[in-house]
């Protein structure tokens, strides 16, 4: 009996410790803004109406867009000496969740609410890069591909301008096979040009289109949560630990 009332005096002892502590720990905070992915192709936002979420490996690429290394540079320049960690991980709503943790609570929240909006910026910069990169791709194959049509043009006329050619649309003869190649060639490449002028038209009008942005369900705000672990839970814990640790102790060596 002396033995247990000795570990209930220690332990209590130590959690009073841990306790008071506790009392002196730097203050830490937590803020989170949660959002869902807009869609970002365009045949699907049309489809719906212009409204939409993304799904599947749109979200995962955007949450690898918020963990970049480039974007943690952008926020670290845009709030200088402030030291904070963060996380950002899916709901299993379908949305995304940034959770910022640091010292000060409003700069948290700022912090916090600047991943959404500095992560449409850079998307939307890749994003127009991207579409930049295709158009002017695109745009290159219909010029070759113009040059191309008006080189069979030139050769068809030229041809269709010899009189032997003229001859045999006189008396109903079937054309020569090099002119009826050239001939189908040109229609081919026709064909092909008229392809890239619709594929331009198409992107010109999604580079003009601009990214819809993140909807935002519930943006990071004061007052902010605490994320230190309460003290009376770290001295309760101290206090059980202490007194398991003291009644194995005792079985071992009182065997």
């Amino acid at each position: 009996m002396h033995n247990f009332r000795l570990s209930i005096i220690i332990s209590l002892a130590l959690a009073a410790i841990v306790f008071v502590i506790s009392l002196f720990r730097d203050e830490k905070y937590i803020v989170r803004t949660d959002f869902f992915v807009p869609l970002t192709v365009l045949e699907k936002q049309m489809e719906q109406g212009g409204v939409g979420f993304a799904g599947g490996a749109e979200i995962d690429a955007h949450i690898q867009l918020l963990k970049s290394p480039v974007l943690l540079k952008v926020i670290q320049k845009k709030f200088p000496n402030i030291e904070f960690s963060f996380s950002v991980d899916r709901t299993r709503y379908g949305a995304v969740q940034v959770e910022v943790v640091g010292g000060e609570d409003s700069v948290l929240v700022e912090i916090a609410n600047a991943f959404v909006l500095f992560g449409d910026s850079l998307k939307q910069s890749m994003m127009r890069e991207n579409r930049l990169q295709t158009f002017t791709f695109t745009q290159n194959l219909y010029r070759e591909k113009e040059i191309e049509v008006n080189r069979f043009q030139i050769e068809l006329d030229s041809l269709r301008s010899l009189p032997k050619f003229q001859n045999k649309l006189k008396s109903n003869k079937t054309e020569d096979a090099y002119t009826f190649k050239i001939e189908t060639l040109y229609g081919t490449a026709v064909n092909e040009l008229a392809k890239y002028h619709t594929q331009l038209r198409r992107l010109e009008m999604i580079l003009e289109a601009p990214v819809p942005r993140a909807y935002v369900i519930s943006a990071a705000s004061l007052p902010a949560e605490s994320a230190l672990t309460p003290g009376y839970l770290l001295a309760l814990a101290a206090f059980a630990l202490s007194f398991l640790v003291q009644y194995a102790a005792r079985l071992i060596f009182e065997k």
